[in-house]
Formats: C-alpha cells, sequence, structure tokens
C-alpha cells in the first residue's frame, strides 16, 4: 500500500510540475523590433490675383498729400488660407508717360489670408516733374501690382 501512495504523490508532483511549466510557458514571449512607411499628399499653393479699381482722372500734383485712393482687391482662390506679403504696386510706362512720375502707396503686409475675396486701401500720385507731362494727358495708365512671399 505504501507504494500505491508513492505513486500517487509522484502523479500529483509530476502534475503540479506539468503545470507549473505549462503556466511559466504562457508568460514566455519573444521579441521583435521593425520599422515601416507611411505616405501622405501634402496640400498645393493655392493662387492670389491683385486686382485695383480705376481711379482718376489724375493731374500733376506738387503737394504729396494729393493722391487719389484705390481700393485692392486680393483674391485668394486656393482652398486654404495663403501667406501674403506686402503688396507694392509700379506704373507702367505707357508711350512718353513715364511710370517714374507716379507714386503708388504699398500695402503693409497683409499676412495669412483665408480663400476668399479681400480688399485692401492704397493710393496714386500723378508727381509733378516740374516739366511737360502733357504724355500723360487723356491716357489710361497700368498698375502692375506684387506681392511678396514672406
Amino acid at each position: 500500500m505504501k507504494f500505491i501512495g508513492t505513486k500517487k504523490r509522484a502523479a500529483v508532483a509530476i502534475t503540479l510540475v506539468v503545470v507549473a511549466a505549462s503556466a511559466v510557458g504562457a508568460y514566455a514571449y519573444f521579441t521583435a523590433s521593425g520599422t515601416g512607411t507611411g505616405t501622405f499628399t501634402s496640400g498645393t499653393i493655392g493662387a492670389i490675383h491683385i486686382s485695383s479699381n480705376t481711379v482718376g482722372p489724375l493731374f500733376p500734383q506738387t503737394n504729396t498729400a494729393s493722391t487719389s485712393p484705390i481700393t485692392v482687391t486680393v483674391d485668394n482662390t486656393g482652398a486654404s488660407s495663403e501667406y501674403v506679403g506686402q503688396i507694392t504696386g509700379t506704373v507702367a510706362d505707357n508711350g512718353g508717360c513715364s511710370g517714374s512720375w507716379f507714386t503708388v502707396a504699398s500695402i503693409t503686409t497683409p499676412g495669412l489670408l483665408t480663400p476668399g475675396t479681400h480688399t485692401f486701401a492704397s493710393s496714386v500720385i500723378l508727381n509733378d516733374n516740374n516739366g511737360n507731362q502733357n504724355a500723360c494727358a487723356g491716357q489710361t495708365e497700368t498698375i502692375n501690382w506684387v506681392s511678396a512671399s514672406g
């Protein structure tokens, strides 16, 4: 009978060892490292269009305060906000009428503009150059607008 008791004990001991080994095995794992990539698409730079209303008639002025106001329109046709730097305007030469005779007021940096239309104030003056400026009489002049890109 002692022999049966020893077998039972041995069987119980083996069972406990197997259960314990299984429990430890359940917590065992492998480690690994890895790398990978993903992609995305960046937005595009939208377009801005700068224009101004027609003003005039302008006459040669000796008083620099005698400017004609201009409304400058900036259209951001893009899908997101665009940064617009300082806007400057220059008058194009037109025959004998020199663009250098005109002064166009700059627009300080408008900054970040949401999509849509924005207006800003500027002005223009035909400076008296103490000479014959008849070449400008009755002419339609063009202001070329440029914005700095921050």
